[in-house]
């Protein structure tokens, strides 16, 4: 009897690691009650050629979150708020699930701040919740972001209808190391920032990181497969996505991912090493990336 207990014990235990194996970590992210996930589902392909269909894209969702994916990135111009739409419906019927859901906005209105309350209210009807867990200013220009109008509108949510203040920032700024956005975030309440950051395009290791630690400002980072390019055997980027200094360092750090079996893996690690950000924003068109990407640590 004791040893049939014994084994009962090494049985559920084992089981128990097997389950952790597979499921994500969680971070913790300021003026957030529920970690996120350290992968956040991007939506940004939900209604392209390989997820066409709701029932498609909802088999997608509730894999993700069997695989502890609990954090999900939208727009309110992704496929004209559809991807808002879609997401919205995933919440209502996984209302007992501690889901967490980033949003950006402006674009759709050109950063006007006389159509910005209608714009947040529109992203909560989509999404079908009372608050946004975290509203993104949209990758919008200098200009735009140093609108004090725009920020009285998006503080007077705070903590009302919008948990917490996002910057995505324009990858054009990597490029001309501009980081007057970044330096402004505290001045508008802001405490997350969202930069494009991979192998290929590595630009924010500069300063970026340093200035975003001084702020104490958490840090998601996107694209981290150069949106699949890194996977390809014929590699061809576009002039955005390079610089001349770091061409031939960039395709000597690729050559060295392929040789390993879980490439996808190895990128995510590195970038989640380099960047130290609390999560990754990927796009995955199917079942099987979902599960391949789930086993990061």
């Amino acid at each position: 009897m004791i040893i049939l207990l014994f084994d009962c014990c090494i049985l559920i235990i084992q089981i128990i690691q097997i389950i952790k194996y597979f499921i994500l970590k969680n971070n913790k992210l300021n003026k957030l009650d529920v970690k996120v996930s350290n992968l956040c589902l991007g939506t940004d392909n939900f209604f392209s050629e390989k997820l066409k269909t709701k029932k498609k894209i909802f088999r997608l969702l509730d894999t993700s979150v069997s695989y502890g994916y609990n954090f999900f990135d939208t727009a309110e111009s992704y496929s004209d708020g559809l991807c808002e739409r879609v997401l919205g419906e995933f919440l209502i019927k996984n209302k007992h699930k501690k889901l967490i859901v980033a949003t950006k906005i402006g674009p759709s209105i050109n950063f006007s701040p006389k159509k910005l309350q209608l714009s947040i209210d529109n992203c909560l009807k989509r999404l079908k919740v009372d608050v946004l867990d975290i509203c993104y200013f949209h990758s919008g220009s200098n200009k735009k972001f140093l609108n004090d109008d725009f920020w009285n509108i998006m503080n007077k949510n705070l903590n009302q209808k919008i948990k917490v203040l996002g910057l995505s920032l324009q990858s054009k700024y990597l490029h001309d190391k501009d980081y007057i956005q970044i330096k402004n975030c505290k001045k508008y309440n802001i405490s997350l920032v969202n930069l494009l950051f991979n192998p290929v395009f590595p630009q924010a290791e500069n300063r970026f990181f340093s200035i975003l630690k001084e702020n104490k400002l958490d840090l998601i980072t996107r694209v981290p497969f150069a949106r699949g390019d890194l996977f390809k055997n014929d590699i061809k980027f576009k002039k955005n996505e390079l610089t001349e200094v770091n061409i031939t360092e960039a395709f000597n750090r690729i050559k060295k991912f392929k040789i390993y079996k879980n490439m996808n893996l190895n990128i995510l690690n590195w970038v989640q090493k380099k960047s130290k950000c609390k999560s990754i924003v990927l796009g995955c068109s199917s079942i099987k990336q979902i599960k391949e990407n789930a086993i990061l640590k």
